[in-house]
């Protein structure tokens, strides 16, 4: 597999598994790579690092999940792969420049 395949192939993990714990560790065995290549490989690939694409991924997920349910803030804090609502809260406002509670669908 080459190096373009296995980077292909961490990221659909990543989108297929935002809900659960992604360690660089994990990815590069997945990927066949040391931590340090796959950092810079997924970097030059996709143009960011792999740890801010997680965190946007699921940021992304929960955007979506906060817009089209009434789920409360807490349990997508958790369905997106965080396991304390403020830590969700301060990534959230992070990458989006909004609270979680301001990014329901009002209409």
């Amino acid at each position: 597999m080459s190096d373009q395949e296995s980077l292909a192939e961490v990221k659909a993990f990543i989108d297929s598994r935002h809900n659960e714990t992604v360690t660089i560790e994990l990815l590069a065995r997945l990927a066949c790579m040391s931590p340090s290549k796959l950092k810079y490989s997924f970097r030059n690939a996709f143009g960011s690092p792999v740890y801010r694409y997680i965190m946007e991924t699921r940021v992304r997920r929960a955007e979506r999940l906060l817009a089209e349910t009434d789920l409360p803030v807490a349990q997508v804090a958790g369905l997106v792969g965080y396991k304390k609502a403020g830590a969700f809260a301060a990534a959230f406002r992070k990458y989006t420049g909004k609270l979680p509670r301001d990014a329901r669908n009002k209409d």
